[in-house]
């Protein structure tokens, strides 16, 4: 029997991403934009990149090269022959068949849902990059932990390890998972399990994407050593301010995200704190999950980044690897439908954000001050809109997402980095 809800969720998604790119031509026939996505601007950055490995396969070199770059995507692209436009089609199906898997998983309300579609910085999940299928897998292996269905586990895992780099942030949040959701005293059996069902899949796919590299251009570790000397993705010591490539444009966006996994690695502390004086066993494994995985990406983005232009870390990628996730999608669930917010809690939450916004130089001129705490504002639509009594401020956060995310769509098509 067909799922109403199944369908209902998916069509939303079809919906709400065809409409995104009907919206980009009515704007420009009525010119409120400059610019409509073509076969040639939807190939800019990664897309290119991408393209260019379907096209001549890997190639390495001292310079940017596609080695480093992911193969899933282009190894769908090569065998269905797909030109740009049918990337994004198949994108956006890839993606609202996982945003339905995930939807089963935790049943947001329809207004939720349309709340994360027009989070900004989804459109990324609509054009030729890697967000669609690395969701899509995502929530299998989340589809398979909850219904206790291994090789759905061991199958995603597998394809996801072949798909992007921040599948190592799963290594270790598969195993905080692990060990917070069960007692203590069965520590050698969460380990066990943790390796048999969750790191032998990710590494096996890994080792096969190296050798994969290697087969096709003769140098070990391919997309790691493009990644560390070009890109200069290895370890440093973080520096303040954090700063963007792209500076106002894209750097508060990426403070959002910091800020939401610095309020996961709260949570998750509380968790782990629980647990290990306790032996509290936490029984939402989706949620422990993700709050491990946003973890990750925060210390990753901060400790393996580069420090361009202004030598201090840069934090590009800060929110394509957190906030386009269902990992994400599932925290945000928690904190705006199982929590209730007092004057107190906005206070605290000010304080903390305002922390956040101090490692990126809001203390540099009042106008700086200013700009983040439009952050802040957006952050407490979000509390309120916690108290299901108060349904005026999803309407504004809405109306505020689909503006950014048509604003961030056009730099994107416009040649402008979209980080």
């Amino acid at each position: 029997m067909i799922n109403k809800s199944a369908v209902n969720t998916f069509s939303l998604v079809l919906i709400y991403a065809f409409s995104f790119f009907f919206i980009q031509f009515f704007l420009h026939k009525i010119g409120m934009v400059s610019a409509t996505p073509n076969h040639y601007n939807l190939l800019y950055w990664d897309s290119g990149w991408y393209q260019s490995i379907v096209v001549n396969g890997y190639q390495y070199s001292s310079g940017p090269s596609n080695s480093g770059f992911y193969i899933l995507l282009p190894w769908l692209w090569g065998i269905l022959h797909l030109n740009a436009w049918e990337v994004c089609i198949l994108n956006i199906v890839l993606f609202a068949t996982g945003f339905t898997i995930l939807s089963s998983l935790i049943r947001p309300s329809t207004v939720d849902k349309i709340i994360w579609l027009s989070i900004p910085c989804v459109y990324f999940a609509f054009i030729p990059y890697t967000e669609s299928l690395f969701f899509l897998l995502s929530s299998a292996c989340l589809y398979g932990i909850i219904k206790e269905k291994k090789i759905i586990i061991w199958v995603s895992l597998f394809f996801l390890s072949l798909t992007r780099a921040t599948v190592i942030f799963l290594l270790p949040a598969f195993l905080i998972m692990e060990l917070l959701t069960n007692d203590r005293r069965h520590l050698l059996k969460s380990i066990y399990r943790y390796i048999v069902y969750y790191f032998l899949p990710l590494v096996i796919g890994t080792l096969v994407f190296i050798l994969y590299q290697y087969w096709k251009t003769r140098i070990w570790f391919a997309y790691f050593r493009q990644q560390s000397i070009y890109w200069e993705r290895k370890f440093n010591i973080p520096t303040l301010p954090f700063h963007s490539m792209e500076g106002e444009r894209t750097i508060w966006l990426s403070a959002i995200a910091m800020f939401a996994c610095l309020i996961a690695i709260i949570m998750l502390f509380q968790i782990a704190k629980n647990w290990l004086l306790k032996n509290k066993i936490y029984h939402n494994k989706l949620l422990a999950l993700s709050l491990a995985y946003l973890m990750m990406a925060l210390i990753v983005v901060i400790c393996f980044n580069p420090t361009w232009g202004t030598y201090t870390t840069n934090v590009m990628g800060m929110f394509r690897y957190s906030l386009i996730t269902p990992f994400f999608f599932i925290f945000l669930y928690h904190i705006t439908n199982n929590v209730q917010y007092k004057t107190r809690d906005f206070i605290i939450i000010a304080i903390i954000a305002n922390i956040v916004w101090l490692t990126f130089g809001s203390y540099v001129h009042v106008k700086y001050f200013i700009f983040f705490n439009v952050n802040t504002a957006i952050i407490f639509l979000y509390m309120l809109y916690a108290n299901k009594k108060l349904t005026w401020p999803a309407l504004i956060i809405v109306a505020i997402n689909v503006l950014l995310q048509i604003n961030l769509f056009q730099q994107f098509i416009k040649q402008l980095y979209p980080d």
